[in-house]
């Protein structure tokens, strides 16, 4: 079933990217996902790729406003041309009210970082435990930094495309794993800060900024309490 937009962090996040297996049938698999009395607008259930006419298509059908709640399902998302998410990347900066807008996908890394940053993501399928743990260990690990291991370690990161995924994924196991474990407000606004520590290093490594120095104040930045 699917809820309202939530503050997932200090941002607002009204869309959700839905990470599923290559094989799924990806409506039928929303579809179980979803109440019968959802009013959906569906695209690209053909599995064809998205071009940026689409999307503006989509930007003018939404742009009729709703007295009700409404539901987006973009289906094969990373089919999206690269022009295609630039548009799409307008439409979730600045969404329309009473909507929440789905991006389903089997290679969700194919999206733009700066997409992925928006979205509140969802592993219809299961992640493995072995990917949660990894991210629990890097946590943990990072805010316990000193100034000179955080270099140290930042010296790991060099290379961009294996940095993401690292990030993406430590995003993904704060949001789905610690937040609905904080029960007292101050952990709760640590793990939201840290959230969006881990956005403004996807940003950066978006915009192609040096891998290693993203990584370096991000390990300052989590490590806060241990910096001085």
């Amino acid at each position: 079933m699917i809820t309202a937009p939530q503050a997932i962090t200090s941002r607002h996040y009204p869309t959700e990217l839905w990470s599923v297996t290559a094989k799924a049938d990806q409506k039928q698999l929303v579809l179980k996902q979803v109440a019968n009395n959802t009013s959906s607008i569906w695209q690209n259930e053909e599995a064809t790729r998205t071009g940026i006419d689409q999307i503006r298509q989509l930007q003018e059908q939404l742009g009729f406003s709703s007295g009700t709640k409404r539901f987006v399902f973009l289906l094969y998302a990373d089919l999206l041309t690269v022009q295609a998410q630039h548009a799409l990347l307008k439409l979730l900066e600045e969404p329309p009210s009473n909507t929440q807008i789905v991006l389903v996908s089997s290679k969700p890394q194919a999206l733009l970082a700066t997409i992925r940053s928006r979205c509140h993501e969802r592993q219809i399928i299961a992640v493995a435990k072995q990917q949660d743990q990894k991210s629990a260990e890097n946590y943990a690990n990072w805010q316990q930094l000193s100034i000179s291991n955080a270099i140290k370690t930042a010296e790991n990161y060099k290379k961009r495309d294996e940095t993401l995924p690292v990030v993406e994924a430590l995003v993904r196991f704060l949001r789905n794993e610690v937040l609905p474990q904080d029960t007292n407000l101050p952990t709760l606004q640590t793990t939201l800060a840290n959230i969006d520590y881990c956005l403004v290093a996807l940003d950066q490594l978006a915009n192609n900024t040096n891998t290693r120095l993203v990584m370096e104040g991000l390990f300052f930045r989590l490590s806060r309490h241990n910096a001085s």
